[in-house]
């Protein structure tokens, strides 16, 4: 056999057994129909007690809306028979991540209006370094980070070991391949996370999973933001209020943070997750942390907090921002 015939033998071969995969996985055939699929995340810090409950996000992929939300499901989260902790505990270290996300389904399948995409939702366990697992802004910086860099197919082989090392149900080794490289192809500021503190906002927070997904917008509502100085230096809180009330967005109380934060950071607390840009926009800002935590009665739809690298925000910066 001549060395031209085996090199495309070498070629031809994997290439059918990908096409063979493509077509037997249920998983594959919904990313190329371009429909959503839902799942969990459970993030756990290596070498922590494997007993505690892991890091909850219920995880929705949008392969048309080229979105991914991040949905944080706290321990105390209610679900049939007690809680998520409650769960956890009945179930045992070994099963714990798999009995928190069987008890956060039947939570969200009891909420109006949703429903699951593909049966059955996907369970990846993932050993994170120390504090990231207990950090929503970190678990999600580090994914944004990950999934927009230019290089990300490029060095995917370098990550390989990092996705064997994942812990997966519903998903096989070939199916969080394709996920993997669905999410490098998220558009920028896809990916939105959002932490449930009261489980009785659960419907509107999955009204915006849902509005995200088809490419549409929330009612709108009056956008008012409170700003906080999380920063070192004195006035700045004030600066972005003028800003923003000459943009004509409401300020209703502008203060000090209780801590000093590294970073510009936006919380949303009702209404429609897009507000954060529209402040992060009127203050010249390139990005930031954003999460979405809805209350039921906030101060504000929108807490700004001002951090450490506020430099970063072009009009807190200028002579003359206005």
């Amino acid at each position: 056999m001549n060395r031209g015939l085996l090199a495309a033998l070498a070629l031809l071969v994997p290439a059918l057994a990908a096409a063979l995969l493509e077509l037997s996985s249920p998983f594959c055939a919904g990313l190329r129909a371009g429909r959503p699929s839902a799942g969990f995340v459970a993030l756990r810090t290596a070498g922590s007690d494997p007993s505690a409950p892991p890091a909850l996000y219920a995880a929705v992929l949008g392969p048309s809306s080229r979105t991914l939300d991040l949905l944080e499901l706290p321990a105390s989260t209610p679900a049939p028979g007690g809680t998520l902790a409650s769960a956890c505990r009945a179930a045992g270290p070994r099963a714990c991540a798999r009995a928190m996300a069987g008890a956060a389904r039947g939570f969200l399948d009891a909420q109006p209006g949703w429903a699951w995409r593909t049966p059955p939702p996907f369970l990846l366990e993932i050993d994170l370094p120390s504090g990231a697992a207990s950090d929503p802004f970190g678990a999600a910086s580090r994914l944004t980070s990950a999934v927009s860099d230019p290089l990300f197919v490029a060095r995917l082989p370098l990550r390989l070991r990092a996705l064997r090392a994942v812990r997966r149900e519903g998903l096989g080794r070939y199916d969080l391949l394709r996920l993997t490289l669905a999410a490098a192809r998220l558009r920028p500021g896809g990916v939105a996370l959002a932490r449930l503190v009261d489980p009785r906002l659960a419907p509107t927070l999955l009204a915006g999973v849902a509005a995200r997904l088809e490419g549409r917008s929330l009612a709108e509502a009056t956008l008012t933001v409170e700003v906080l100085n999380g920063s070192d230096s004195g006035g700045v809180a004030l600066r972005a209020t003028k800003i923003l009330r000459w943009r004509g967005i409401d300020v209703v109380h502008f203060g000090n943070a209780p801590t000093m934060e590294p970073r510009v950071r936006v919380v949303v607390r009702s209404g429609r997750s897009e507000a954060a840009a529209e402040v992060l926009d009127a203050l010249g800002c390139p990005d930031a942390e954003v999460l979405t935590e809805l209350e039921p009665e906030p101060r504000a739809a929108v807490s700004l907090v001002i951090g450490q690298d506020y430099a970063r925000c072009a009009r807190l910066t200028e002579d003359s921002p206005f």
